[in-house]
């Protein structure tokens, strides 16, 4: 394959990353994504090829119609590209969905975990507590932190960190930002707790409970995790322009 079309495979292959939006919705394969986190276990952002082939049998044509649809509307650009590998492109873009669907429902690593079961200050409320747990990518792309920085503080990153209650970062949260959190926090749920872990799962699975219960404690844990994205995607930015 041509080095050109090869990176439009792996933009593709990436999109469950950095459009996070982009899901299956059909019952069959989401109650196969279902089993299959059961199966696969604590979540290292891989999935098996042949557990993507089986899934994608289970895609409905407006299902991939929509998943099609939504990539090409958020990423005009790299779907351009893709003209001349169609079939291989869908594909392509179809099974990187199902794999971020998977990813969602499996249980965040004990890793992370272990930074509430260690530290002695934890933040005061229960939205940033899980702004340090749950992954901030599954949430928010790229594209949504280059919309909100502007509008942040300057050394937004240095202040003392609060619950987001208004401003920019709460007003970007849509119903759909909130449904993610809830599946994330569902998986935490029914993966806690952990014995060798009971200070942690102690709270993670309290605070994962009430975004479950409060739609506020919810749409203000996304707020969080975009603040949380925002700051990982600077300092990787840093990171590769000091390395330059």
């Amino acid at each position: 394959m041509e080095p050109s079309r090869a990176a439009v495979v792996t933009d593709l292959a990436n999109a469950a990353a950095f459009v996070p939006m982009l899901r299956p919705a059909g019952a069959p394969v989401l109650a196969f994504a279902a089993g299959a986190a059961e199966e696969l276990g604590e979540n290292d952002g891989s999935v098996p090829d042949a557990v993507v082939k089986r899934a994608l049998a289970l895609v409905e044509p407006d299902d991939r119609a929509q998943i099609i649809r939504c990539f090409a509307e958020a990423e005009p650009g790299t779907w351009r590209r893709c003209r001349q590998l169609v079939d291989h492109a869908e594909r392509e873009l179809v099974a990187s969905a199902i794999r971020g669907a998977i990813c969602d429902r499996r249980p965040i690593p004990r890793t992370q975990l272990l930074v509430i079961e260690h530290s002695k200050w934890l933040p005061p409320s229960a939205a940033l507590r899980l702004g340090v747990v749950l992954p901030s990518g599954a949430i928010w792309s790229i594209a949504d932190v280059e919309a909100v920085l502007p509008e942040l503080p300057q050394g937004f990153l240095w202040q003392e960190v609060r619950e987001p209650r208004e401003g920019p970062l709460l007003e970007r949260v849509d119903d759909w930002h909130v449904a993610r959190i809830r599946l994330l926090c569902d998986a935490l749920e029914r993966h806690l707790p952990i014995m060798s872990l009971p200070r942690a799962s102690r709270i993670v699975l309290a605070d994962s409970r009430k975004v479950l219960a409060n739609d506020t404690t919810a749409r203000r844990a996304a707020a969080a995790l975009l603040l949380s994205h925002t700051g990982f995607v600077l300092s990787m930015q840093s990171s590769v322009e000091s390395l330059n």
